[in-house]
């Protein structure tokens, strides 16, 4: 066999370095990559390799010797100033913790202070509500005893018109009898002139002065007012009704114009007599009753005291109030209406040919 002698291949020695574990995992990448690039090199030009080599790894080693320490002084810059940022948070939640707890407390202070309002309001309140209770109750107790008084005074009212009602009567009863008694001594006058008696002249004389004196205290055109109203005049001013319909038997508040003529009739005997009716509706009752019994008046008719005038608000052809006529004057009936206005008792005037007149019932005290 042919002897073929090889080349040994010159070894390149590479200075071991025994800062080997500074570099880590990038320096040994590094020296692959050097290493590939000299075995290109050496099969170029061997003699150059190992410089190359080197001059490569020098380079690395110096990069790393002058550039560690400043990467060593960064970091430990770096380090330095993480630890004071967290030196400083630290600080910082110490004030949010510190603030937190100042606004904490005084926010318990201004519930506390919100609750001692709110009790001292709950104070006031209860003061207040049993202030109003005890005003109430005095009050209550002054208004029945003004009440009561009122009552009595209307009552002592009542009985004085009552009473003056039955003496005008009696004296107009009187009276009757006395021009009755004067016209009888008129006749005898008469005679005694025609006898030619010088007696008759003085005679005459006090029959003049007789009639003077009765036309002065009753007056020229005599127009006496009805006795229901007279009674009606004595409740203009009442408010609510109350005593009208509690007397008529309702328990509560209810339309009282009907039931106040009712009442006022009632005053005066005239329900007991049959002369006016008991009725608390205009139309179902009062209005009936007056033209079944051929008692009716319609509208234009001249009203006198004491009639009963139906109103129709609406002008329906149905009556919706009625009033008591206190008299009629140049074309004005005047009347008095309970349940009118705002609830109240009052007096009142229309043109006799008002739409809102319905007409008028005429009870039999002003027929007879």
């Amino acid at each position: 066999m042919i002897d073929i002698k090889t080349k040994k291949k010159q070894e390149v020695s590479i200075k071991k370095l025994d800062r080997a574990t500074i570099i880590g995992k990038n320096l040994k990448s590094n020296i692959i990559s050097i290493k590939d690039k000299t075995k290109e090199n050496y099969e170029k030009n061997e003699n150059t390799a190992q410089e190359y080599a080197e001059n490569k790894v020098n380079k690395t080693m110096h990069d790393i010797i002058y550039y560690t320490p400043q990467l060593n002084r960064k970091g430990k810059q770096s380090f330095e100033k993480t630890i004071q940022n967290i030196k400083k948070g630290q600080k910082g939640i110490k004030n949010v913790k510190r603030k937190g707890k100042i606004t904490i407390n005084k926010t318990k202070r201004n519930i506390k202070k919100v609750q001692n309002t709110v009790k001292s309001a709950r104070k006031t309140v209860k003061t207040a509500e049993e202030t109003t209770k005890a005003t109430i109750k005095t009050t209550s107790k002054v208004a029945k005893t003004s009440t009561k008084v009122t009552q009595k005074t209307v009552q002592t009212l009542r009985a004085t018109a009552k009473a003056t009602i039955k003496t005008i009567q009696v004296a107009t009863k009187a009276t009757i009898t006395a021009v009755k008694t004067t016209a009888t001594t008129a006749k005898t006058v008469v005679s005694t002139i025609i006898a030619g008696s010088w007696i008759a002249v003085i005679i005459i004389l006090i029959v003049c002065l007789i009639g003077m004196g009765y036309s002065i205290f009753m007056g020229e055109d005599i127009e006496t007012e009805n006795k229901i109203v007279t009674v009606a005049l004595l409740e203009v001013g009442n408010v609510g009704g109350e005593k009208f319909w509690r007397w008529y038997g309702f328990n509560e508040h209810v339309e009282w114009c009907a039931i106040f003529v009712s009442w006022c009739a009632n005053e005066c005997g005239y329900i007991e007599s049959g002369t006016i009716p008991k009725f608390s509706s205009c139309k179902y009752e009062g209005v009936p009753y007056f033209k079944e019994k051929g008692l009716w008046q319609e509208r234009g008719y001249i009203a006198k005291s004491g009639d009963i005038i139906f109103f129709d608000w609406e002008q329906d052809g149905l009556a919706d109030h009625v009033g008591i006529v206190q008299k009629t004057e140049n074309d004005t009936v005047y009347t008095i209406e309970g349940n009118s206005g705002v609830d109240t008792c009052r007096q009142k005037e229309y043109n006799i040919n008002s739409n809102v007149i319905y007409g008028y019932g005429t009870p039999l005290y002003l027929t007879q």
